[in-house]
């Protein structure tokens, strides 16, 4: 039977823009979550300014940024969760449930490194090789762009696999299946939520960094805010389509 809707209707535009001022309005209640959110993102153009050289400590540093923020993408989601549900939570307790959040994502990290990395490598010796003779800006800008077309599909293709991590599963492999799938079915309820990736909204700044840090730091700084934002409505539109599994989300908060 032939759909008869207009594309609008189909699209559902009113539901995204009604979970979108949803979310906003949680984080109005509650910036102190916006905040470290636009503090880690602003963690790594400014830390490599302000990092001269590579050194043991600088290691160290980046790698434990780097758990906590795998962690932090679960308690961004927590966060909507226990205000959809009426229930107030400190910045004290979000901070301190991070470790629940970062085994499952370093999982699906290693998944998705496994297929992204020899791909990206691959990208990078092709770009190397076909133009030897360009500027190395050049190269590096190609570089940048190639990552994005592989980063992108990526992301979109996660837009309900992280929220799954967090409501439905603590396994990386079913995350995966069940989000990819949620795409096919909600499709194209679900398109302005696909559409709108939280990481893929930080590529232009990776494409096209600027050398001025503060005009760096203040863009990043209004991506990390939009890039929660779209997190949230996009785990208020896996609310409605799926129930929370008590025993994954148990003791979080």
């Amino acid at each position: 039977m032939r759909d008869e809707r207009s594309l609008d209707e189909k699209l559902a535009p009113q539901d995204f823009v009604t979970d979108f001022v949803w979310a906003a309005r949680a984080v109005f209640r509650q910036p102190s979550v916006a905040l470290v959110s636009i503090a880690l993102w602003c963690f790594p153009p400014l830390f490599s300014h302000l990092a001269s050289r590579r050194s043991e400590v600088t290691v160290l540093v980046c790698l434990v940024t780097v758990l906590f923020m795998l962690g932090w993408d679960g308690i961004e989601r927590m966060f909507f969760l226990a205000h959809r549900d009426g229930k107030k939570v400190t910045l004290a307790q979000l901070l301190a449930s991070v470790p629940f959040f970062v085994g499952r994502f370093v999982r699906l990290a290693c998944l998705l490194g496994m297929v992204v990395f020899p791909v990206v490598l691959c990208l990078f010796v092709l770009a190397d090789r076909s133009h030897p003779a360009a500027p190395k800006v050049a190269r590096v800008a190609a570089q940048r762009l190639q990552l994005s077309m592989v980063v992108v599909p990526i992301d979109i293709a996660l837009t309900f696999v992280t929220s799954a991590l967090v409501f439905t599963t603590r396994s990386a492999w079913r995350a995966l299946r069940i989000g990819v799938a949620m795409i096919r079915q909600t499709w194209p309820r679900s398109g302005l939520y696909v559409l709108c990736p939280p990481l893929a909204l930080n590529m232009l700044n990776v494409i096209y960094p600027t050398n001025i840090l503060a005009v760096r730091l203040a863009t990043t700084a209004g991506l990390a805010l939009l890039a929660l934002l779209a997190k949230g409505s996009t785990a208020a539109f896996y609310l409605r389509e799926r129930p929370v599994s008590p025993d994954v989300v148990a003791d979080v908060l």
